[in-house]
Formats: C-alpha cells, sequence, structure tokens
C-alpha cells in the first residue's frame, strides 16, 4: 500500500476492521487513489501505480492535476473542486500522461469523504472505448458526407412509412427541399398514382425481412412523371431488428429513353441486316474487321461474322477501288461508289468512325447488292427502246408523206393531235416540202374525229408554217361535225382553201396548173383574203 503521512481510515471505523479495508484498496482491480482537497495525491493503490508507470514513491509526490493533459487539467481542478460537502460526487473524463509521456484516456468518480480535505477517486482506463467513439464520429460524419455528396438520391423511410431523411441528390431528382419532405410518406409527394407504390412495397420489405431492387413510376415536384430505379435495404438495430428502410434511389428516365432508342435502333438493324440484300461492317483502324453481317456475306463465301479478324486489304486485294476507298476513309474521307465484285454489282458507303472525344476508331461500311436493281433497270431501258422504236413507227405510218405528183404532196392525218404529235407533223411535213421542192402541201383530216380549240390552233400553225417555206397548203377531209366546231370556234377559214376530200384536192391541185402552164414562172393559188 502506498501511503503519504501514514495510515488513512475511513472515519467510523475501527481498527479491527482497517486491514480488511487496507487489503481490499491494494488489491481492487479498478485503479483507486485519494487525495486532499487540493488534488495532491495521499495514497495510490497497486492498479493505479502499475497503470500510470511511476514508482510507489514517486505517486506520492505528484497531485491528479499533474497527471492530467493541460488541455483537459482546469475541467479536472473544476470538479474537484466543486465536491464542497461530504458525500458530495462528480466525474470526468481526461487525457493522462503515463510516466513515458503516453497519454490515455481516464474516466474518474469522485466522493467526498466523511473525513476534512479527503476525496476518494476511481479511475478506469476508457481509452479504447474512446477510440472507438472517435471512430464511430468519424465514420458518422464521413457516412453523413457520402449521403450529402451522393449522386444517388438516400432516403430513409421509418417503419411507420414516415420519411426520415432525405439528401440532396433526393431534392434534386423529385424536386422537394428536405424540410418539406421529412415527416411525409411517399404515397403523398413521390408515388405516381395508379401504380402500386413505393410505400406498399417497402411494407412487404420489412414484413418479409428483405431489401431488394425494384424500377417504378413516380412524379416529381412539378407534377412530371419519371421513371426510377429503387434499391431498398434492410437498417437493423444491435438486436438485428429492422427498425427502418434505405432506399437508394437514381432517375433512370433519359437513360430508359436512350436505352428504348438504342434497342429500336438495334431491332431496325437487325431487320435490315436480315432482309435486306446487304452486308454491313466495321475495321478498326489497321484495317481489321470488328464486325461483319448481312445476307450477302454468302456473296463472298462466308458466314455472320465470318470475316472477323480478317484484313480488309487482304479481302478485296483484288479490287483496288474498294482497297482506295477504305484508305481514303481512314484518313477521314467518306465516299460512296458503285462497283463489281464476287460476281455481283455493289453499292459501297464509307463513313469514319469517331468516339465520344472525336478521334477516329475505324471505318463502318455498307456494301448494298444492287445487282438485281441494274438488271431490272437494263430491261427497262431495253423496253422503254423498243417501246421507242414502236411508237416511231407508229408516228411514221399514222402521218405517211404521199409524192401525188410533181410537186404535190398529201399528208394523211389520223388520231387526235396532240402538242408533241403537231410539232413532229409539222417537222416532217415542212422537211418533205423543203426536200421535194413542193409547190402544194394536201392536209387530209379524213381520219380526225376529234377537233378542239388547242388543236385548231396546232393546225394553223401547220398551215402557216407550209406557206412560210413557199408552199401553197390545201386541207382536204374536214368533216359536217368539224366544220361545225370550226365555225362555233370563230376561225378563219378564208386563211386556206378547204375541199372535202383528197381527190377534190388532187383535181384542184391539176385545174390550178392548167391554168398556169402559160405562165413563165411559179405561181400560187389566189391569194388568201386579209384576215
Amino acid at each position: 500500500m502506498v501511503t503519504s503521512g501514514g495510515n488513512l481510515h475511513t472515519t467510523g471505523q475501527s481498527k479491527g476492521e482497517a486491514p480488511g479495508v487496507d487489503a481490499f484498496f491494494e488489491e481492487c482491480p479498478l485503479m483507486a487513489v485519494v487525495t486532499d482537497a487540493g488534488g495532491r495525491i495521499l495514497r495510490a493503490n497497486a492498479a493505479f501505480v502499475e497503470e500510470l508507470g511511476y514508482s510507489a514513491d514517486e505517486i506520492l509526490t505528484l497531485s491528479i492535476g499533474a497527471l492530467v493533459h493541460p488541455g483537459d487539467r482546469d475541467a479536472a481542478v473544476v470538479e474537484l473542486a466543486s465536491l464542497a460537502g461530504a458525500g458530495a460526487k462528480a466525474t470526468f473524463i481526461v487525457r493522462v500522461r503515463r510516466k513515458g509521456g503516453e497519454i490515455k484516456w481516464f474516466h474518474f468518480w469522485c466522493s467526498r469523504s466523511a473525513s476534512p480535505g479527503v476525496v476518494f477517486l476511481t479511475a478506469a482506463d476508457v481509452t479504447q472505448s474512446k477510440a472507438d467513439e472517435e471512430a464511430r464520429r468519424s465514420n458518422e460524419a464521413r457516412l453523413a458526407t457520402l449521403v450529402r455528396e451522393a449522386p444517388l438520391g438516400v432516403i430513409e423511410f421509418g417503419v411507420g412509412g414516415k420519411i426520415l431523411s432525405w439528401n440532396p441528390a433526393a431534392e434534386r431528382i423529385f424536386g422537394y427541399p428536405a424540410s418539406e419532405a421529412l415527416g411525409r410518406t411517399s404515397n403523398e409527394i413521390i408515388d405516381a398514382p395508379g401504380i402500386e407504390n413505393s410505400a406498399e412495397r417497402r411494407g412487404r420489405a420489412l414484413l418479409e425481412q428483405r431489401g431488394g431492387a425494384t424500377t417504378m413510376a413516380n412524379r416529381t415536384r412539378d407534377g412530371q412523371q419519371i421513371l426510377c430505379e429503387w434499391q431498398l435495404l434492410l437498417v437493423r438495430d444491435d438486436a438485428d431488428a429492422v427498425f427502418s428502410v434505405a432506399a437508394l434511389v437514381r432517375d433512370v428516365t433519359e437513360r430508359n429513353r436512350i436505352e428504348d432508342e438504342l434497342r429500336s435502333r438495334r431491332d431496325l438493324l437487325r431487320l435490315l441486316v436480315d432482309n435486306v440484300p446487304l452486308i454491313v461492317w466495321t475495321v478498326d483502324m489497321n484495317g481489321i474487321f470488328t464486325y461483319a453481317a448481312g445476307t450477302r456475306l454468302s456473296a463472298l463465301g462466308v458466314g455472320s461474322g465470318g470475316l472477323v479478324g480478317e484484313s480488309f486489304f487482304q479481302r478485296f486485294k483484288d479490287y483496288p477501288s474498294v482497297v482506295d476507298s477504305v484508305w481514303r476513309a481512314l484518313q477521314g474521307d467518306n465516299s460512296i461508289h458503285t462497283t463489281e465484285f464476287a460476281g455481283h454489282v455493289w453499292e459501297n458507303r464509307y463513313l469514319v468512325m469517331r468516339d465520344a472525344e472525336g478521334q477516329m476508331t475505324g471505318v463502318a461500311g455498307m456494301f448494298l447488292d444492287m445487282t438485281e436493281r441494274v438488271r431490272t433497270e437494263q430491261e427497262l431501258r431495253r423496253r422503254l427502246e423498243v417501246i421507242e422504236w414502236q411508237k416511231s413507227a407508229i408516228r411514221a405510218l399514222s402521218m405517211p408523206i404521199i409524192h401525188v405528183a410533181e410537186s404535190v404532196l398529201a399528208l394523211p392525218v389520223i388520231g387526235e393531235i396532240d402538242h408533241e404529235r403537231a410539232v413532229e407533223l409539222s417537222h416532217t411535213l415542212l422537211r418533205a416540202v423543203v426536200k421535194m421542192r413542193a409547190r402544194y402541201a394536201i392536209l387530209d383530216l379524213t381520219g380526225v374525229d376529234f377537233i378542239d380549240t388547242a388543236t385548231v390552233g396546232r393546225l394553223l400553225k401547220v398551215i402557216e408554217a407550209v406557206e412560210l417555206v413557199g408552199a401553197s397548203p390545201i386541207v382536204a377531209g374536214i368533216q359536217p361535225h368539224m366544220a361545225s366546231m370550226l365555225v362555233s370556234l370563230g376561225v378563219d377559214l378564208s386563211s386556206f382553201r378547204a375541199v372535202r376530200s383528197l381527190r377534190e384536192a388532187i383535181q384542184l391541185v391539176a385545174l390550178n396548173e392548167k391554168q398556169n402552164q402559160s405562165r413563165s414562172r411559179f405561181q400560187k393559188l389566189p391569194p388568201r383574203q386579209a384576215r
């Protein structure tokens, strides 16, 4: 036993009982110390001496204040000074410096003895628990920071469904500040109407003692509907009982839209690849195939994906234009051209591929098999040529130039006279008049069944053109209904000679030639009257 100034006895204790008390004090596993009112150590048990690392004599030269860390000394002094009367108690936790300089945390319990100026203290080393507490506080601080800065919404729901915590990401996702969300249920503010709400799912999770992931429709503060991904986590107490549900929330509306769009594009590409006569492919910057698909891969003697890993340049080495197009694409030049290889005609497209930073990653290409189309176009052109030849033959047959006599031509017209036919009729007749030096041109309309203003205008232009090249026009075969039409249209019939038939036209020419036999130069038919 370590004492200062002799034995200490508890007031009222008999000397016969002192040895037992002394033994208990000395052998107590707890640290025990007796001080005066100023904190000077009067007595200390073995546990206290051993823990602090001082010798028995050294410990009695110290005070509690000397052992306490300077930063905590004032608090210890204040607590000791507060023990004003017998039986007064105090407690404090302070840092204590061991003899070697090591700092430990001690928890002191103090009480004022009935003996004047004597204080009893017991102490426990709480260094580990203090470290554990600091670690817990640090972890809590880090967790709070993570929750505050997390890109995911972090929401905690109590067993009753009330919102207990609501981080800034949840504010951004749903538009509600924490002040409006705390204490309310999700059904009140964020669950989409008409859909099994998240509160019911969380309730089942609590009942079934499980968490899990789910995707559901939610609504924002401004009424917009969004799609959210929820990860439910059960929060348990020390007794392993669930007392709340934590939810990690991600707004996947845009991601879902992009995924749907990509899925649609993929399905469309698959539809094209499986049904359109083509080959689609990609190569890397070294010209190595990284993808190849399409119904026309069979033309190259391979199946789907069969070109992957093969060199484009080696595969198409016999087709310089194809190889050159890929080289140019690898230098950033897109192109389109048509070529023939593997017994097919192809429309080839070469497109530069770039990553998100704009760096080239390779070339994408499409070979569209145009063989059937080219053959069809060739057949159509051949048929059009035949049709055009047939039309020319028909036009020639429908507008035959008849050399009736010297200097006399006749052109029987059959069918409808449209603009194109009127132009050809005029050209045919004028060429014949000039070539044969005809003085008379008979236009036989016996075969024309329909006439209107446009047709009359075209015929008058033909007649005027004949006059301009020096021939006399005669119109034959005007039917009664046609004559009525001409009159109703107000056509000036005096501008040309009209007879009933081709025969009368020939007779008219013969009569005029007979009358002019004595003349030395060509005389036209009597000039038409002024219009």
